[in-house]
C-alpha cells in the first residue's frame, strides 16, 4: 500500500541546552495528524471473495534526542528516537462470501491498532523573531509488520508501514 502526498499538523514541544563549545542537546516529542497516509488494495482469491483492505493512520508521534551544533544564527543536528502510530485497518466484502467466518457481501470490518517503532533524522534551525525559530527537518520512521486480527471475515491482516516527512515547523522558546 501507499499513501503519497499527504500532509499532517501537529504539535511539538521540546527543551535544549547549548553547552559552552556550541553543543546542543536537546529531547522533543510531537505529535501528528495526518490528512491522507493510507493505502488500499482489492484482493480477489476463492477462499475470500473479493475485498478491499485498507490500512489509515488516524495519528503518529514520536520522543527523540537531538544533537547538535549552533553556529552564527544557525542550529544543525541530528535527531533520533521511538515512534508510535495509530491506525485504522478495514476489510470491506465486496463480492462472493468467504469460506471461514460471515462476512456477507457489503460488511465492513474493522480494527484499530498501535504501532510502535523507531525514528531518525536531520534537521535546521534558525530564529525568524525574538523568541522565535524556524525549522526545517527530514524524519524517517519504521514500525515493520503489524497483524491484526478481523472477526467478521476470521482473517488476519498484515501490514507494513514505513513513513518518510519533511517537516516545517515554527518554535516559541520560553526564557
Amino acid at each position: 500500500f501507499k499513501g503519497t502526498g499527504s500532509y499532517l499538523f501537529g504539535l511539538q514541544g521540546g527543551y535544549n541546552l547549548m553547552l559552552p563549545s556550541r553543543l546542543v542537546i536537546g529531547f522533543e516529542a510531537d505529535f501528528s495528524a495526518p490528512n491522507t497516509i493510507a493505502g488500499g488494495q482489492t484482493v480477489t482469491s476463492v477462499s475470500g471473495g473479493t475485498a478491499s483492505y485498507r490500512d489509515t493512520v488516524l495519528g503518529m508521534g514520536t520522543a527523540r534526542g537531538r544533537l547538535g551544533y549552533a553556529f552564527d544564527h544557525w542550529l544543525l543536528y541530528a535527531t533520533g528516537g521511538f515512534a508510535w502510530s495509530y491506525d485504522r485497518l478495514e476489510r470491506t466484502q465486496l463480492a462472493g462470501t468467504p469460506l471461514v467466518g460471515n462476512a456477507a457481501i457489503g460488511t465492513v470490518d474493522t480494527a484499530l491498532t498501535w504501532r510502535l517503532g523507531w525514528v531518525a533524522g536531520i534537521g535546521a534551525e534558525m530564529p525568524v523573531a525574538p523568541h522565535w525559530t524556524a525549522k526545517a527537518e527530514f524524519l524517517a520512521s519504521e514500525f515493520g509488520d503489524h497483524r491484526k486480527s478481523l472477526a467478521a471475515s476470521a482473517e488476519q491482516l498484515n501490514s507494513n508501514l514505513s513513513v518518510q516527512r519533511l517537516q516545517v515547523g515554527l518554535n516559541y522558546q520560553l526564557g
